[in-house]
């Protein structure tokens, strides 16, 4: 997980997120972090298959 991920509340990944302070605002840059990662992992995965 990157730096932005892990400052971000939604992203940690230890136990259950602070749902209790996750804000509106924290939702947008976690999905576009978690859509960026796992593109990464698929082109390794087809870079993997492909080879």
């Amino acid at each position: 997980m990157t730096t932005a991920a892990v400052a971000n509340l939604p992203l940690q990944g230890r136990g259950l997120p602070a749902f209790d302070k996750i804000q509106a605002t924290d939702v947008e840059p976690a999905v576009t972090i978690l859509v960026q990662e796992l593109e990464a992992q698929l082109t390794e995965l087809e870079e993997e298959i492909l080879c």
